[in-house]
């Protein structure tokens, strides 16, 4: 379904028919790039219990890429989030973020934690904390979002999927690799220009002081091989309340595409609790 806002529309795909008392909906958030189909494979390994909820950011898959790039900063992003939850009729979700997706989900945490059951990041960033890391991160934002804009999709995709983050993707059968890719061919120049100078790493604030002490419980989810954001999580886990972090091993940034069937699992054993 498309839910209209404004100036634009965003895609959003949930299961036939109403939830039911005893489901929990949990809102499964894509990274940069990429979009709700990214989690096709994980959504049939899901139990019953689990309403599913997949939308297609702003200058994502099927939803619109409006030039204006104030509508993809994270404040906007999170009342993004709010409006699908409440056109939904939903009162408490589950947020599962991947990456920007992570991001999404920790923004929206912040502003909104009273609409928050629980948060899963996978390969998530809680911002950059240093004034000059940040400014630096910023930069290195800015070339690469004139590059999309100066070449073609599929040169920009060609230099993403190079990248070290997702090398281990190499490993994925080669039918899988080429429907990654097919996804990300699809999405707009402007719209995941916009992402990265609206939602960067760089441009968002550091939400760790956000959340640490939110009671909500909190998954973090990394790979062994992405020793950046593995370490990186293992520093948020020692300060952060109701928390663990669990460690993927031979995986990198992509778990949920790697290790599917386990992070399944993962998930399963996690929503237990409620």
């Amino acid at each position: 379904m498309k839910i209209k806002f404004d100036s634009f529309s965003l895609y959003v795909e949930v299961p036939a028919g109403r939830i039911s008392s005893d489901q929990i909906p949990v809102f499964f958030l894509h990274g940069f790039t990429g979009s709700s189909k990214d989690w096709h494979e994980i959504i049939p390994k899901l139990n019953t219990r689990i309403f599913p909820v997949m939308l297609d950011f702003i200058g994502h898959g099927k939803s619109d890429s409006p030039d204006e790039v104030n509508f993809y900063s994270h404040e906007n992003i999170a009342e993004q989030i709010k409006t699908i939850l409440q056109k939904l009729n939903l009162q408490k979700v589950i947020l599962c973020g991947y990456s920007m997706g992570g991001r999404a989900a920790i923004s929206f945490a912040a502003k909104y934690p009273e609409f928050v059951k629980a948060l899963i990041l996978e390969s998530a960033s809680f911002g950059i904390e240093k004034q000059e890391e940040r400014i630096l991160r910023q930069v290195s934002d800015e070339k690469l979002s004139e590059f999309i804009l100066n070449n073609s999709i599929e040169e920009f995709v060609d230099y993403w999927m190079k990248l070290p983050l997702f090398i281990s993707q190499i490993n994925l059968p080669e039918s899988k690799l080429r429907q990654i890719k097919r996804r990300k061919l699809k999405n707009n120049k402007t719209g995941i220009s916009n992402s990265l100078k609206g939602f960067s790493t760089g441009v968002m604030p550091y939400f760790f002081g956000d959340i640490y002490q939110l009671d909500f419980p909190k998954l973090l989810i990394t790979g062994e091989l992405d020793e950046k954001y593995t370490e990186m999580n293992k520093s948020f886990i020692e300060d952060m309340k109701n928390a663990e972090h669990i460690i993927f091993a031979n995986c990198r940034h992509t778990v949920h595409l790697e290790n599917p069937d386990k992070f399944v699992q993962v998930i399963h054993r996690f929503i237990e609790k409620f």
